[in-house]
């Protein structure tokens, strides 16, 4: 019996997820760091058809990290819309320095309500200037 190619469109929803989880992990979102890099990263993958689309707006823990990547208020506001109930990941300045501006300061600010986990490592002056103190003081994430 001849082994039968498996059809790229006949692939199981479940390795599809597998998929867009092992590429999170390897790409995620944020400024691009070499010439050829992405700074979509996983969320290209919605790119692929519709079918991986619909199944890449289906997985709001990956929409839950990525609220603060973006610089674009409309980019923002859809991330959290697509992260629906999940609570938040955020991390800043983990990337170095050129992730951490004023804005994705502010948005992750204007998150901690819903944020479950906050990693701030940057060295940038955005980062050290920002109120930090004033914002988590008595709050638990």
């Amino acid at each position: 019996m001849k082994n039968s190619p498996i059809s790229f469109s006949n692939i199981d929803d479940d390795i599809i997820y597998d998929i867009y989880a092992a590429v999170a992990r390897l790409e995620p979102p944020g400024p691009r760091r070499r010439p050829t890099g992405s700074p979509l990263g996983w969320i290209r993958l919605t790119h692929v058809s519709r079918r991986w689309r619909n199944i890449g707006l289906d997985i709001p823990s990956l929409w839950a990290g990525v609220v603060c990547i973006f610089e674009s208020q409309d980019a923002v506001d859809t991330a959290i819309r697509r992260a629906r109930g999940c609570p938040y990941t955020i991390q800043i300045g983990t990337k170095g320095a050129t992730d951490v501006t004023e804005r994705r300061c502010a948005v992750a600010v204007e998150v901690l309500n819903r944020t479950e986990s906050l990693v701030c490592s940057g060295v940038g002056e955005s980062m050290y200037a920002w109120p930090w103190a004033a914002h988590l003081s008595g709050r638990f994430l």
